[in-house]
């Protein structure tokens, strides 16, 4: 198991309740074993802010206030990849409104009474996870259907690799005295001595040729698998958020859980693997320059369809380019992003729901 990134631990006033409370201002202490730079906290699954740069081998306060997500949850830091760099801080969040026995007794028992008084008198007339089995099957052919697409690219994607990325040359001139870079051009270089006098007298201005990977192939693969990784990355984390709503409900109801099946599993792992490959690819290099200008190219802009294809055919010696626009047709006419589908509605705060219950 590899060391981690960092390690975080509160600093709480003395004299502070063991719980945090919403809405209060606390102090966590970073102690960081290397340079920490686009990292965030997160509170749950939720950003709650970012972290400065830090040098490695330093601490690092930081404040913020606690949102209201009542009840217990982890404190740790991610890194703008989304992966924990850190430990996990088990917290507990009390209600402004309500001390932390009144809040676990609505949870614990008035609102489960309520919501068997409302006529879900068994366990198994809820939804599993408040999800419907339809909503859950529909969840695993999107997955099954990504997976597929997500294999598929990955496969292109080695063709691609093995013959070489598609660039473009941009020349920049300059007027070089010390050291010559690039091809020199003498009539520009005769004009300048003659212009410029003797302090240019071992002046020599070149044409540097640069390559730049953001053709409309390359912009076209960096933005199929930024798709296919965000997919696979809300599946991940709505699955795992399922299952703790499963839990959640069977608490409520005193039932015993029922934990993930195989076939469940097996498709965690898979999203998993996705993750991670499509993850090494967006690293490349010479592809990671490209995805800022990836990210701002929407599905169904000409850069990435009409372009990329006679980019494909015409410019390209690398003939496994030519298979990546039908694929990206294809994802585009049958695959329905469930992420881009889903709707998140803004709940109002905690409190204000348990005083519509009580």
């Amino acid at each position: 198991m590899s060391l981690p990134d960092a390690t975080i631990e509160l600093n709480l006033p003395e004299g502070h309740s063991e719980n945090l409370v919403e809405g209060e201002s606390v102090m966590i202490n970073v102690n960081a074993f290397k340079q920490l730079d686009g990292v965030h906290v997160r509170l749950g699954v939720a950003k709650v802010d970012d972290l400065p740069l830090v040098k490695s081998n330093t601490t690092h306060s930081l404040q913020f206030i606690v949102p209201d997500y009542i009840g217990t949850n982890t404190i740790c830091l991610h890194s703008k990849d989304g992966n924990s760099i850190s430990n996990k801080l088990e917290v507990v969040i009390a209600p402004k409104m309500l001390d932390y026995e009144q809040f676990k007794f609505l949870r614990d028992e008035h609102i489960p009474n309520l919501v068997k008084g409302s006529g879900a008198e068994e366990p198994d007339e809820m939804y599993p996870g408040a999800t419907s089995s339809i909503e859950e099957e529909k969840i695993m052919l999107n997955i099954e259907q990504l997976l597929d697409f997500s294999g598929r690219l990955l496969k292109t994607t080695a063709a691609i690799r093995k013959g070489a990325y598609t660039y473009k040359v941009e020349v920049e001139r300059k007027t070089m005295k010390a050291q010559i870079r690039g091809a020199v051009r003498w009539q520009k270089t005769a004009l300048v001595r003659a212009q410029k006098g003797t302090e240019y007298a071992t002046a020599h201005v070149t044409d540097i040729r640069k390559r730049k990977w953001s053709t409309p192939s390359n912009i076209l693969l960096v933005k199929f698998h930024m798709e296919i990784f965000i997919e696979a990355i809300f599946f991940r984390d709505e699955m795992d958020r399922r299952e703790r709503e499963k839990k959640a409900w069977s608490a409520i109801y005193g039932k015993e859980y029922q934990p993930m099946d195989d076939e469940a599993k097996k498709m965690m792992d898979k999203l998993d693997l996705a993750c991670r490959l499509h993850k090494q690819v967006l690293g490349d290099g010479k592809l990671a320059e490209i995805i800022p200008v990836a990210k701002e190219t929407r599905k169904e802009a000409r850069l990435i369809n009409r372009e990329a294809i006679i980019n494909a055919k015409t410019w390209s010696k690398n003939r496994a380019y030519r298979d990546l626009p039908p694929l990206w047709r294809e994802f585009l006419d049958e695959y329905q992003s469930y992420y881009e589908e889903t709707v998140l509605v803004q709940t109002q705060k905690m409190t204000d729901i348990y005083a519509l219950w009580i």
